[in-house]
């Protein structure tokens, strides 16, 4: 066979967007952050997994894996705003009080996006 196959044809568009996204500016950057903050958000109130994949998604388009740790655990404080805010009957006050089971979601929040963007180091 000669010539490459369509799915490397595929990999090399997705990964040269992604090279141009990270040494591009720093507002092109962000906004595309921001998209990748919103879909990891949407994924997150289907299942925990979203909080991995947003971690990942944020992680992936850093410059370096210090910025993608720091991104993921940005991320990971978005996703336990967002909690925070759209917990129905619960003040933040009192979604606190519940000291053992809000360590479980502090902890899963933080270190499943965190987990997510350590995808950084290997991509």
């Amino acid at each position: 066979m000669s010539g490459g196959t369509r799915g490397d044809e595929t990999h090399g568009r997705v990964f040269g967007t992604l090279v141009a996204v990270r040494a591009g500016t720093r507002g092109r950057r962000l906004l595309v952050t921001a998209g990748a903050v919103a879909v990891g958000l949407v994924l997150a109130t289907g299942h925990w997994l979203g909080l991995v994949l947003g971690g990942a998604l944020v992680g992936v388009l850093q410059r370096d894996l210090k910025r993608a740790v720091v991104g993921g655990l940005l991320f990971g404080l978005v996703a336990l705003g967002a909690f925070v805010l759209v917990t129905p009957r619960l003040a933040a006050g009192e979604l606190l009080a519940l000291a053992p089971p809000v360590y479980v979601t502090v902890g899963a929040g933080l270190g499943l996006a965190l987990l997510g963007s350590l995808t950084r180091g290997v991509v």
